[in-house]
């Protein structure tokens, strides 16, 4: 198991760090440089943050000065990207700091309401690190966060979400889905109109009629591009130290746990029908369960992934 924390990666070390997720920002220099959030390029809309974003601001342009995009993951990790040894495009993940400053943004925009209950309409920015997860017979958690370059290489979450926020979310997704953790540990979904509470449907004619149109844009604009509105699930207030997941197997890595003990046992069906010296498997401890994903495979075909895939880092 690895940790998905960075206290083993510190600013000035220049390690790589693999688990590149998290809501995406973007920064400029100038005099004042800036950070903000958009919409799709073709939407154009551009919200400043104007708060608790100066020091987070100074130490990435210290790493890329012309500006770029960056993440920051549920856990508060800034992450962003630095050119590789072709010095084109960047694409190696690093490490840069914790968010230790809550962000404030401009206009009528609130990332961290109060009062919401699970079901109600989403109207902040919808961003966040980007889970799915399947329903069990069992009730357990499965979920998993895969990297937005290749939808098949799935993290398998094993830290577990608050168990009313589990069940809140597999009531609004009862065959699984993706979900989204905001860096404020705010769970949020995208659901179909059928799905919305009344409540919820009486929220958007409100802000209408109360000429709220910020958070009707940002509404709109993710129904109008995957036909879907985004709901508030739950908070989920994480412990890093105890933020874990199950890596997937790599090719060219060692065996190991119920592999391992699968193969020592087809040598021995294979070699030997006699107990007596028999090849005896490897007592190691098996702790990766079976793990069934087929139920809510991602594809380029589902109207949100589509959408990731189209806001390529810069």
């Amino acid at each position: 198991m690895t940790q998905m924390t960075p206290s083993n990666y510190e600013e000035d070390s220049n390690d790589d760090y693999p688990y590149y997720r998290g809501m995406k920002l973007s920064f400029l220099p100038g005099n004042p440089g800036r950070i903000y959030w958009r919409t799709a390029r073709e939407e154009g809309i551009e919200i400043n943050a104007v708060s608790g974003h100066e020091e987070v601001l100074a130490k990435l342009l210290s790493i890329r000065p012309e500006g770029g995009s960056f993440r920051i993951t549920e856990l508060g990790e800034v992450l962003v990207k630095v050119a590789g040894e072709s010095g084109d495009k960047p694409e190696i993940p690093r490490y840069v700091c914790k968010l230790k400053k809550k962000l404030e943004f401009d206009g009528d925009v609130d990332n961290r309401p109060k009062g919401v209950k699970p079901g109600d309409l989403w109207e902040g920015m919808y961003d966040g690190t980007r889970f799915s997860f399947v329903p069990s017979a069992s009730g357990e958690q499965k979920a998993w966060w895969s990297t937005v370059e290749d939808f098949s290489v799935r993290y398998q979450l094993l830290s577990k979400m608050p168990r009313k926020v589990l069940l809140d979310l597999t009531a609004r997704k009862p065959t699984g889905g993706r979900f989204c953790v905001t860096p404020d540990g705010y769970v949020l979904t995208l659901v179909e109109k059928g799905v919305l509470d009344e409540s919820a449907r009486l929220r958007y004619k409100e802000l209408y009629d109360e000429e709220r149109f910020d958070p009707l844009r940002l509404i709109d604009s993710k129904e109008r591009r995957t036909g879907l509105f985004p709901v508030f699930i739950g908070i989920w207030e994480i412990d890093p130290a105890s933020f874990e997941f199950k890596r997937p197997r790599k090719w060219g890595e060692e065996l190991r746990g119920e592999e391992r003990n699968r193969m020592l046992e087809n040598i021995t069906g294979l070699l030997n029908e006699d107990p007596i010296g028999m090849v005896v498997p490897v007592d190691v401890p098996d702790d990766e369960p079976e793990f069934l994903y087929e139920d809510a495979i991602a594809t380029e075909d589902d109207p949100e992934i589509a959408l990731l895939m189209s806001q390529e880092d810069e």
